[in-house]
């Protein structure tokens, strides 16, 4: 009988991109469970990433949380060029 020897690699994660992956699967089910105001104030404030908050506002059609979103970006003028052509072309 001839044995193989399979190398497997270990692939390591950084403390961040765990950190992350973890936000994002609390985003989800924070988004799921009805508390979309939450779940953006979460990517606004704690990820800081306007493109998915733009996105998670897209996906879930609600308008409230557009004007939220708009609400928050309006201190800074990328922010809020983005979040407004966005929203201009999915409700517009």
């Amino acid at each position: 009988m001839i044995k193989k020897n399979y190398i497997v690699q270990p692939f390591f994660y950084t403390v961040e991109i765990v950190y992350l992956s973890f936000e994002i699967t609390l985003l989800l089910l924070i988004g799921r469970a009805g508390n979309g105001r939450v779940a953006l104030q979460i990517i606004l404030k704690k990820l800081n990433d306007i493109e998915e908050a733009i996105k998670f506002c897209r996906e879930t059609g609600d308008q409230t949380l557009w004007a939220k979103l708009i609400e928050e970006s309006e201190g800074n003028p990328g922010k809020n060029k983005k979040t407004t052509n966005n929203f201009r072309k999915n409700f517009l």
